[in-house]
C-alpha cells in the first residue's frame, strides 16, 4: 500500500510540474484526418484544448497532414484567440488530396515547414503565407528514398518580402532551381541546402547524381550560373549552409554566384575530402583579391578532411594583408591529412582568427 501511495504522490508531483512548464504544451497535434467517427473527433478536439491551457501565452506550432484539417483546427483555436499565437506551421501534404485553391490562414505565422509533393501545393501555401520569415521545403522520404517533386515551370512568381531563411531538403540541383524559380525573396539572408538524415549514405539515387557531376563537366558550370542569373534576389544572402551532397559538390559553384556570403557552414554526414573547397577559398585574382566569398568572416566545418598544406594555405590567404576578412574558424571532427596518414591536428590558426569547437545544427 505504501508503494502505491508513493507512486501516486510521485505521479501527482510530475503532473503538477509538467503543467507548470508551459514550454511542454506548445505543439498542436491534430488527428491525421477529419474523417473520424464523431466521438473520436470530439475527443481529439478536447485533447487539443486541454493542451492549450497550460501553454499559457506561448507561441504555438501546428502540425497538419491534410488540407481539410486546416478549417476545423483554425475554428477550434479561434474560440479562445489561440490562432493568433500560431507562429509555426508544419504541413505534410497528402499527395492524393485536391490541390487547394485558397487556404484558411493563421494570420501570424512566421515559419512554414512544407513536406509536400509538388510545386503546385507549395505555390498555394506561399501565396497565402507571403509574409513568412522562415521557409523549409522538403522532398518527402519514403522507405529511405526521395520522392520527386513535380511541376513549376508554368507557375507565377511568389513575392516573399520578409523571408529571411530558406532551407531546401532532399532536392536535386534541378529541383532547387525549380523551387527557387517561383520565389522572390529580396531580404533573404540565409540559404541552407541539405539531405535528410533518414536517407542512407549509399542511396543509389544520390550516387547517380554524383556520377552525373563527375562524368558531365558541363553540368556544374552551367547550372549554378543559370540559377544565379535568374535569381538576382539571392545576392542578398549572407549565410550559406550546405550539408551532405551539396557540401561535397556545390560549394564552389554556389559561392561563385553569392559574393556577399559572410558565413559558410559545410556539414558532412561522414568524413569527406574537402580539399577543393580549401583550394577555391585560397584563389586570388591578378589584383590580389579573393575570387570567392571576399567578405567571408565565419567558416565552419563538420566531418571535413583536408590535406594539411592546403588547409594551412587557405587560412594564410584569408588572413594576408589587404584581404583579411576571416575572423572565426569553427570545427567539429575535422582531420588534417599528411603524407604519413590522417591525423587530427591541434590546429594552429593565424593571429586574428578565433578557433572554436562547433556543434553543427544537425548531425
Amino acid at each position: 500500500m505504501d508503494i502505491i501511495l508513493t507512486i501516486s504522490s510521485v505521479c501527482t508531483t510530475w503532473r503538477t510540474t509538467a503543467l507548470n512548464l508551459s514550454g511542454l504544451w506548445t505543439n498542436v497535434l491534430p488527428p491525421w484526418t477529419v474523417d473520424l467517427e464523431p466521438e473520436r473527433w470530439e475527443n481529439a478536439q478536447e485533447h487539443i484544448l486541454h493542451r492549450l491551457t497550460p501553454s499559457r501565452d506561448r507561441k504555438l506550432t501546428v502540425f497538419l497532414l491534410e488540407y481539410t484539417l486546416i478549417p476545423p483546427i483554425f475554428r477550434l483555436l479561434s474560440e479562445n484567440g489561440s490562432h493568433l499565437r500560431v507562429k509555426k506551421l508544419h504541413f505534410s501534404g497528402n499527395p492524393y488530396a485536391t490541390d487547394p485553391v485558397s487556404l484558411v490562414v493563421f494570420p501570424r505565422v512566421e515559419e512554414l515547414n512544407l513536406e509536400i509533393w509538388d510545386l503546385v501545393q507549395v505555390h498555394a501555401f506561399l501565396r497565402s503565407y507571403s509574409r513568412i520569415k522562415h521557409l523549409t521545403l522538403q522532398c518527402r522520404v519514403l522507405q529511405g528514398r526521395c520522392s520527386r517533386t513535380n511541376g513549376g515551370s508554368d507557375l507565377d512568381a511568389v513575392q516573399l518580402p520578409e523571408l529571411d531563411t530558406l532551407t531546401i531538403v532532399n532536392a536535386t540541383a534541378e529541383e532547387q532551381d525549380n523551387w527557387l524559380h517561383i520565389l522572390h525573396p529580396p531580404k533573404l539572408r540565409a540559404l541552407q541546402l541539405r539531405t535528410d538524415a533518414s536517407l542512407p549514405l549509399n542511396d543509389s539515387y544520390w550516387d547517380r547524381w554524383d556520377r552525373r557531376l563527375v562524368g558531365n563537366s558541363r553540368l556544374p558550370q552551367t547550372w549554378p550560373l543559370t540559377l544565379h542569373s535568374r535569381h538576382v534576389a539571392l545576392l542578398s544572402i549572407r549565410k550559406l549552409v550546405l550539408g551532405d551532397w551539396s557540401a561535397r559538390h556545390q560549394t564552389q559553384y554556389l559561392l561563385e554566384g553569392l559574393p556577399s556570403v559572410e558565413s559558410l557552414q559545410l556539414i558532412c554526414p561522414r568524413p569527406t575530402r574537402l580539399d577543393y573547397v580549401a583550394a577555391a577559398l585560397t584563389d586570388v585574382n591578378v589584383l590580389g583579391q579573393l575570387v570567392l566569398a571576399p567578405k567571408l568572416e565565419i567558416l565552419s566545418f563538420h566531418n571535413g578532411r583536408f590535406a594539411y598544406g592546403k588547409f594551412e594555405r587557405m587560412l594564410s590567404a584569408r588572413t594576408s594583408i589587404g584581404v583579411q576578412t576571416l575572423r572565426k574558424l569553427r570545427v567539429s571532427k575535422v582531420t588534417l591529412e599528411s603524407a604519413c596518414g590522417v591525423y587530427e591536428y591541434d590546429m594552429e590558426v593565424p593571429d586574428g582568427i578565433v578557433l572554436e569547437h562547433w556543434q553543427p545544427p544537425w548531425v
